[in-house]
């Protein structure tokens, strides 16, 4: 009885677990990313080969992360996520310590493709939104994942980097690398599968039946054929994946929209680095509106926001101004991955999480890749960013439309008898 008082008295430890996943999700994510344009000079020089052959390392690192969320989604029911957090950091740490030795395009592509691509599907992308939403009910959800995803090492990592390429090339960059990865292991033991593992539960709203909230909705485990041949699972995946590549076509357009208007060089950067803040922001803001409004009219006003934001774009000829509206993408960016994790588990429920945004993940894989290819399309045919602005607003209109469409599914399936 005593032993049971005492564990039941014990802190709540959910807010520990939004900690360990920020940490898994943000390297295994964003160290990995931030680090690469930093790096992408050097590892061309090294190799002796074309920018677009060294980028092509980024890309079969994204590739192999969008391919493998499926199998990872399915693993989650059959081992722990400790497990797989701790696989993925271990695997990781060997792939930089082999990068650091890697003497040829080959090697590289393999390294980046075969292990830091499926290293951050196992330690990020899919266990870091699982075990925050195993821990947060609706109503509080939101902010945790806000918090979990939040890209903070996208910003910190590309000054370390060329810290770190500057006093030993990118040998003492990788190896690094491999030491973080490592040093994340011990952090990543102290993880707790599910809030009943410790005698605790979820974290629910408080007060939630005086605010008229409903209870979530126990859904039965599906089979992958269920998942597939639910509508529901092909029109949220489309959406956010229009969401995704519209933060991806601003990213590698946009110091050449601001550039177009007149702005140097220097300037135009100011662009990106706006965007960059918009995406810090835009995680704890939506987030927040999540757990107040509930996860599709969050998204709804995200994706609302973003059309605004490319249409705009077509009158501005000034900097200040495309700042501003550079920052709106970047929050809608910046809250795409929470609002993903937190509207599949209102479609799916907890039990299907893994699966249903593992199988998301690889329907996002088109999106991932097409988005930078087409926006330079696009202004290679007209010799300006109009028609960009233009298509990816429209775009975003229909993903717009499709969203308020499951959310009235939404409402209609779960409405009192």
């Amino acid at each position: 009885m005593d032993a049971d008082r005492r564990e039941y008295s014990r802190p709540f430890l959910g807010w520990r677990m939004v900690a360990i996943a920020f940490l898994s999700y943000n390297c295994a994510m964003g160290l990995t990313s931030g680090s690469f344009g930093t790096l992408l000079p050097t590892l061309q020089n090294d190799l002796h080969t074309s920018r677009a052959a060294a980028s092509s390392a980024y890309g079969f690192m994204l590739l192999s992360t969008g391919l493998l969320s499926p199998v990872v989604g399915n693993l989650t029911r059959f081992f722990r996520l400790r497990t797989l957090m701790i696989t993925g950091a271990a695997f990781n740490a060997l792939g930089f310590l082999l990068l650091a030795y890697a003497d040829n395009l080959t090697e590289v592509l393999l390294i980046y493709g075969g292990v830091v691509g499926s290293a951050g599907c196992l330690m990020g992308v899919i266990p870091s939104p699982t075990l925050v939403g195993r821990w947060f009910e609706q109503g509080t959800r939101g902010k945790a994942l806000g918090l979990t995803m939040m890209p903070m090492f996208i910003f910190i990592a590309p000054p370390i980097a060329a810290f770190m390429i500057e006093h030993g090339g990118r040998h003492l960059l990788f190896l690094f690398m491999a030491a973080v990865f490592a040093a994340v292991i011990p952090v990543l033991t102290l993880v707790v599968e599910q809030p009943a593992d410790v005698g605790q539960t979820s974290l629910r709203p408080v007060a939630a039946a005086e605010r008229g909230r409903k209870p979530e909705v126990t859904v039965p485990i599906k089979s992958t054929f269920e998942i597939f041949t639910d509508t529901r699972f092909w029109l949220i995946s489309i959406a956010i994946g229009i969401l995704t590549a519209s933060g991806i076509a601003f990213v590698a357009q946009g110091v050449g929209i601001a550039i177009e208007t007149g702005a140097g060089l220097t300037a135009a950067s100011t662009v990106l680095s706006a965007y960059g803040a918009g995406t810090l922001a835009g995680a704890l803001v939506y987030g927040w509106l999540m757990d107040r409004l509930g996860p599709f009219l969050t998204l709804i006003i995200c994706m609302s926001v973003d059309v605004a934001a490319w249409f705009a774009f077509t009158g501005i000829s000034s900097l200040a101004p495309m700042q501003l509206l550079a920052g709106l993408i970047g929050a809608a960016a910046g809250a795409t991955v929470a609002l993903h994790s937190a509207v599949m588990p209102e479609i799916f429920g907890t039990n299907n999480f893994s699966r249903a945004i593992g199988y998301s993940y690889l329907i996002k894989v088109p999106f991932l890749f097409g988005a930078a290819p087409l926006s330079g399309y696009l202004y290679d045919r007209s010799h300006n960013y109009g028609s960009t602005f233009l298509f990816f607003a429209c775009a975003l209109c229909v993903a717009t439309a499709v969203s308020i469409l499951l959310a009235f599914d939404q409402r209609r399936r779960y409405r009192p008898a």
